[in-house]
């Protein structure tokens, strides 16, 4: 299998994202700017808590999909009902009323899947479902 090991995660000093390779230091979390020079050793801090790694997925509009990216699946898929989770891992999606499904439960149709935000930008989006597992 072929695919794109990056990460993100939002920095320190400005609350942007950065994307590029991952490194954790005690506790901490750095990460080389892919649009840097190759030889340039400088590492980013992020909050560790908003650092996620890319599936290797697009959505239904083309768009990476991310570890603590929230998908809304837009239509119907066996017995499952429409409603949103949050990527866990690389090949999973946490449902509050399904619990933890691969990718590959779900049939790998990312066309039925959309990012509608993410975890460290938009918790509001999950807040009444994680309620719901609590």
């Amino acid at each position: 299998m072929n695919r794109e090991i990056i990460f993100r995660g939002k920095r320190l000093d400005n609350g942007e994202w950065v994307y590029g390779s991952l490194l954790i230091n005690n506790n901490l979390a750095y990460i080389h700017d892919e649009h840097s020079c190759p030889y340039d050793y400088d590492f980013i801090p992020v909050d560790p808590d908003t650092v996620g790694q890319y599936t290797g997925l697009k959505d239904k509009n083309g768009k990476e999909i991310w570890e603590r990216d929230i998908v809304k699946r837009v239509a119907n898929m066996r017995d499952y009902a429409e409603c949103d989770g949050e990527v866990v891992g690389i090949f999973y999606v946490q449902y509050s009323e399904y619990g933890l499904l691969p990718f590959c439960e779900l049939g790998y149709r990312m066309s039925e899947y959309e990012i509608i935000g993410n975890l460290p930008d938009n918790p509001e989006l999950l807040e009444g479902d994680r309620a719901a597992v609590e």
